[in-house]
C-alpha cells in the first residue's frame, strides 16, 4: 500500500510539470557470499531556477521478505552529507532528493540484500516514471570468475576477466529501458 501512494505521489509531482529530471546512472553490482550488493552514481537536474525537494523512491528488485535483511544509503556527492532514509519497505526506501535552481545534483545510493534462490534483478523500469530516457546510463556486473551466469535479461556489451573477477559490462545512451536487469546463476 505504501508502495501504491508512493507511486501516485511520484506520478503526480511528474504530471504537474515539476522540473527535476532523472539524466544519467553509472550502476555497479555484485553477487558474493550470498549477497547482492548495488552502488551506483545518479544524476538528477533541475531546470527551474528554484531549488527543488523531492520525495523519491527508489525500489529493490528482490522484495524482501525481512525488510532488516536490506541495509541502503544515500548520500549526496557534492556536499559529502549522508541523507536519512524517510522509510523503508520490503520493496524498496525513500528518501528526500534536493537539486538546486538550473543545477545538477548528483547522489550514492547503495544497498545490499541477501540472494535468495539462483536470480538477482535490478530494476530499470522505474525510469519510466520520470517520463524520458536517460541520457547516459552504465552498467557493470561484479561476480566471482567461478559463478556460473546462466543467462542475462539484458546481454552485457563486454566481458572481462581481471583476476579471480569477472566483470560484465552495459554502456547505453538515451536509454529508457523496458525489462529490469534479472541475472540468473548458479549458487556456487
Amino acid at each position: 500500500m505504501n508502495r501504491i501512494l508512493l507511486l501516485l505521489s511520484i506520478s503526480c509531482v511528474l504530471m504537474q510539470g515539476q522540473e527535476i529530471r532523472f539524466i544519467q546512472e553509472d550502476i555497479t553490482m555484485q553477487i558474493e557470499g550470498g549477497m547482492f550488493s548495488v552502488e551506483g552514481y545518479y544524476w538528477f537536474y533541475n531546470a527551474s531556477p528554484v531549488a527543488r525537494d523531492q520525495v523519491m523512491y527508489f525500489p529493490f528488485g528482490n522484495r524482501l521478505e525481512i525488510v532488516a535483511d536490506a541495509h541502503a544509503n544515500v548520500m549526496n556527492v557534492a556536499t559529502g552529507a549522508g541523507i536519512p532514509l524517510t522509510s523503508q519497505m520490503p520493496d524498496g526506501f525513500t528518501f528526500i532528493l534536493s537539486v538546486p535552481g538550473n543545477d545538477t545534483a548528483v547522489y550514492r545510493i547503495a544497498y545490499r540484500q541477501h540472494t535468495s534462490g539462483d536470480s538477482v534483478t535490478y530494476v530499470l523500469r522505474s525510469t519510466q516514471q520520470w517520463g524520458r530516457a536517460l541520457e547516459s546510463a552504465q552498467y557493470k556486473l561484479r561476480t566471482d570468475v567461478r559463478m556460473l551466469m546462466k543467462s542475462f535479461s539484458i546481454a552485457p556489451d563486454k566481458e572481462y576477466t581481471v583476476g579471480a573477477e569477472r566483470i560484465y559490462y552495459w554502456k547505453r545512451s538515451n536509454f529508457m529501458p523496458d525489462k529490469d536487469m534479472t541475472f540468473h546463476f548458479r549458487k556456487q
